[in-house]
């Protein structure tokens, strides 16, 4: 059985959404786009040097979805604090 989280993103998918991943690549139900793993990507994505930033600035309702696995990282304090300091206006954490 999948993951209720993973069954709740393939809805979305299915609605139009487009998901992108910064992490662990994984064997989904439904297509995304992939921008790298750890801190770093997520960096370069927040600070513009990948699509990934216009895209959740042009979108209608953005969201950014922290899993699980950054409770297992040295840095996740450091990271959380990347992802929920810069200006997304509009874009809504969730974890």
């Amino acid at each position: 059985m999948k993951h209720p989280f993973i069954c709740r993103i393939r809805k979305c998918w299915l609605d139009g959404a487009e998901v992108a991943v910064i992490g662990q690549r994984a064997d989904l139900t439904y297509p995304y786009e992939y921008y790298g793993e750890g801190g770093a990507a997520l960096g370069e994505a927040l600070e513009g040097k990948s699509e990934l930033l216009e895209k959740l600035k042009s979108a209608q309702r953005p969201a950014v979805l922290v899993g699980p696995g950054i409770l297992r990282r040295p840095d996740r304090g450091a990271i959380m604090q990347q992802v929920g300091s810069q200006p997304h206006a509009g874009l809504s954490l969730g974890c």
